[in-house]
């Protein structure tokens, strides 16, 4: 009996962690409370006994808050870089935006802006979003079948997603001219 109890206030402790109920799922508490020992009656021996199924709550933890705290870190492990490189970027194109200190402070700190922004946490976000999309992909059906769904609408359709591209592409050059004309 104290194992359902334990088993019930962890349920309930990984519950209000995760701000929300968990689904069920066949395979869980037995991780977590595996056995009962029982003594034989006589002998003096113990025995294992298997919790029964009937009254025992299994669940699986839903990862999807898992998955948005993950994207969250990815984003912020990026954005020092990100930044550098719009800086890079927007430095010719427009001036008067003080894109130049931003570049000049990555220029000073080489330690920290080089080494730690530009290459450590790039690759580090890097790391973990590879390992991340590859344990997605080998676990989740689901998201397989919806990359090949996109891949074949992509595969049927090549002629309008190049024009779609090209047309994105061809708008972002003219907004750099336009900006440069406008800055000179």
């Amino acid at each position: 009996m104290w194992a359902l109890a334990v088993a019930d206030l962890l349920l309930s402790a990984t519950e209000r962690a995760l701000d929300g109920p968990l689904t069920r799922s066949p395979a869980a508490l037995s991780m977590i409370v595996p056995a009962v020992h029982s003594r034989t009656a006589g002998s003096g021996r113990l025995r294992d006994r298997r919790v029964d199924d009937a009254i025992t709550l299994r669940y699986k933890v839903n990862m999807k808050p898992a998955t948005g705290m993950l994207a969250a870190v990815e984003v912020l492990l990026v954005s020092p870089a990100a930044l550098f490189m719009a800086s890079v970027f927007l430095k010719p194109v427009q001036p008067l935006l003080d894109t130049w200190q931003i570049v000049e402070w990555y220029a000073r700190h080489r330690v920290l802006g080089l080494y730690m922004f530009l290459v450590a946490m790039p690759l580090a976000a890097f790391l973990i979003g590879a390992t991340s999309v590859l344990r997605s992909w080998q676990g989740d059906a689901e998201l397989r079948q919806a990359v090949y769904a996109v891949y074949g609408v992509l595969r049927a359709h090549a002629a309008q997603a190049l024009i779609a591209c090209a047309t994105v592409i061809a708008g972002g050059m003219l907004a750099i001219v336009t900006l440069h004309m406008v800055g000179e």
